[in-house]
């Protein structure tokens, strides 16, 4: 399997899996959320090229992989009182379409980390930053 750091820990594929959290445009690309909230997302990119070298390598070797996107329904409904308060700007109107809204081009995972266009990566929609509740996690 090569000199991949990871090797040892993929010998029973079936109970590895490789989870990608929030690579998302609203946070990694200008005119985003993040930038809107004043993160330098230049420097947050530098996450990117690293992250294509390990996600290139588990889908070499057939590990699944598993995105997550924080974002909300486009009605807002799943906002909830505290974080509308705290995390001005959710749903308003940015540079490249509605900021953390579902279907909107921040909601997007940066085209460097793309899931598989075969269907074989799933793609997991929340409306917080935990990647493991509320969301349908479980079913996977």
């Amino acid at each position: 399997d090569g000199d991949f750091p990871l090797n040892s820990l993929l010998r029973d594929r079936s109970k590895v899996a490789l989870l990608l959290i929030d690579f998302q445009n609203d946070f990694l690309q200008i005119g985003g959320f993040g930038e809107k909230l004043g993160n330098d997302v230049t420097s947050l990119r530098r996450v990117i090229a690293p992250t294509k070298s390990v996600l290139s390598h588990a889908r070499s070797v057939g590990v699944r992989v598993i995105h997550t996107r924080e974002g909300h329904r486009p009605n807002l409904m799943d906002l909830t009182p505290l974080k509308g308060e705290h995390c001005n700007g959710i749903g308003k109107e940015g540079l490249h379409g509605r900021l953390m809204v579902r279907s909107e081009w921040g909601n997007d995972i940066v085209p460097e980390l793309m899931p598989a266009t075969d269907g074989s990566e799933c793609v997991i929609d929340k409306p917080g930053k935990s990647a493991f509740f509320p969301n349908r996690f479980g079913i996977y």
